[in-house]
């Protein structure tokens, strides 16, 4: 929020995220579908990431990814650190994540989440809409895919 006098900005952290619903995987496929839609529409500024590489054998590295929501008014960016011998050499996570959103009227900054469910959502919500599409294929449009098809290993909830 802004004021005549002074910058307020939100934290949200990763048990807000929790409490907020960031896990709930429908709200996130419909969130990312419209994404993708108000890009093709014009509607999202998504310049290319910024890739900063530390090591190149193990390829560590921090992505920057901004993007600007228009007619919102919001600007953003996710700070992606990736270190993928993390695991192995350290026992932690290999991957963290923060987002700033900023109003792009004044250039103040909104908000500061942690950002890593919500990086490792968007990851999942990708693979799941291209299911959700490919699984409304006509039968002529599936043979077609068929190559593709039979890479795919189906899971059940069952297991």
């Amino acid at each position: 929020m802004v004021s005549q006098y002074r910058i307020e900005t939100l934290f949200l952290s990763q048990e807000d995220l929790l409490r907020a619903g960031c896990l709930d995987m429908g709200m996130a496929m419909e969130a990312a579908e419209q994404a993708m839609l108000a890009y093709q529409k014009g509607d999202i500024m998504f310049p290319e990431k910024i890739v900063q590489i530390f090591n190149q054998d193990t390829q560590a590295r921090i992505n920057c990814l901004p993007a600007t929501l228009l007619p919102e008014k919001i600007c953003g960016v996710k700070w992606v650190s990736v270190f993928p011998e993390n695991p192995e050499v350290h026992g932690i996570q290999n991957l963290s994540a923060v987002m700033i959103l900023s109003e792009i009227e004044h250039g103040f900054p909104l908000a500061l989440l942690e950002g890593t469910l919500c990086s490792n959502m968007r990851v999942g919500t990708m693979g799941g809409i291209a299911a959700k599409h490919l699984a409304l294929l006509t039968p002529v449009k599936r043979r077609a895919y068929s190559p593709v098809f039979q890479r795919v290993r189906l899971f059940s909830a069952d297991g």
